[in-house]
């Protein structure tokens, strides 16, 4: 798995820089500073520069959450689901039906419980130079949880907006108030046919008319539960597994890979997580000595699995190797994918 130092290194500075939520464990406020979380997660993704480093900087943000403890005990366990069925770790919270020229790549990064959430992201190629006039476009799609109703962050004000498909449509940040070019564009919630309010925020739209932009990547969306396609099948997990990050990255930095698949697997405790990576056999991943990686090639796909002390968790029956055993290539045609990734055992 690639770690790209520098990029890891912005992305955490990125995050620094953002307010820290207020402590406190009120249950509303609780939820309202996990989407502040989510925010600094998607600042991470999108300045991280490859799926790996944004899911080391999601996997380091959530920890607190989702290793809430030992296997069996505290808050991680109650989230524990003993499954019967094949499942999709990577299950978007809605779907775009447009998106504007300059942000025709669809991502999708998933973290799954209380204060996190999932978010479907359409975004730029990237842009080597790195000055903030030419970061990639990005517009961010989430979903409130349900009976949530939007809270602006501290020091902003929700601005009614027109309505979208005839329902009410709030903006938190006044695309006339901000340059489109430079950071946060614009913010926008609004109700789907459901009920649940969503949310699109938008960075470095450049000369898109935002209000316009926004409003029509609202009209267009799908609000609902979608599982993602992903291009392997893996076996040989515990049925109780959780997910507790799951990306599918469109465009990686890393050299031969247009996509990239990263997915976190654990028991609920603390550093017992594996990661599994999946890219085009063309990639050529940078060598990381910090990082014990474990890979094979199969039917055109490279797949490496990893942890971060390189010890292979006591849940994965016969170790890396057993573990790259039971991990089946789809290949590289979206045609094959599935959306029965786990296969329950």
């Amino acid at each position: 798995m690639q770690f790209d130092a520098d990029s890891l290194s912005s992305a955490l500075g990125a995050i620094a820089e953002q307010d820290a939520p207020p402590s406190g464990v009120d249950a509303d406020r609780a939820r309202v500073d996990g989407r502040r979380t989510l925010r600094r997660r998607r600042t991470a993704a999108g300045l991280g520069g490859t799926g790996a480093v944004a899911l080391v900087a999601a996997l380091a943000l959530s920890a607190g959450h989702v290793f809430g403890g030992a296997p069996g005990t505290g808050a991680a366990a109650t989230r524990q689901v003993v499954r019967t069925a094949d499942w999709d770790p990577l299950v978007a919270p809605g779907t775009f039906g447009w998106l504007p020229a300059n942000a025709p790549n669809v991502n999708y990064l998933i973290a799954p419980g209380p204060g996190q959430g999932s978010q479907a992201l359409g975004k730029g190629s990237e842009v080597s130079d790195g000055t903030v006039g030419h970061d990639p476009a990005m517009i961010w799609l989430s979903v409130l949880d349900a009976g949530q109703s939007p809270a602006p962050q501290s020091g902003d004000t929700l601005i009614a907006a027109p309505k979208v498909n005839n329902r009410p449509a709030f903006w938190e940040v006044d695309p006339a108030q901000r340059n489109p070019d430079r950071g946060r564009a614009g913010v926008l919630y609004f109700q789907s046919p459901s009920g649940r309010w969503a949310e699109i925020n938008a960075y470095y739209l450049g000369t898109d008319p935002v209000a316009q932009t926004l409003l029509h990547v609202a009209k267009s969306a799908h609000i609902g539960d979608t599982a993602v396609p992903l291009p392997v099948r893996i076996s040989g997990l515990p049925a109780d597994v959780i997910a507790p990050v799951a990306q599918l990255t469109r465009p990686t930095t890393i050299k031969g890979a247009a996509w990239e698949v990263d997915l976190s697997f654990s028991m609920g405790a603390e550093n017992d997580s594996v990661q599994v990576q999946v890219l085009p056999a063309t990639a050529t991943p940078g060598a990381n000595s910090e990082i014990d990686q474990h890979c094979k090639i199969s039917n055109g796909l490279l797949i490496c699995v990893s942890t971060m002390n390189g010890r292979a968790p006591w849940y994965v029956a016969g170790g890396f190797d057993g573990l790259l055993r039971d991990i089946t290539s789809l290949g590289m045609d979206p045609a094959h994918w599935t959306t029965d990734v786990v296969t329950v055992r």
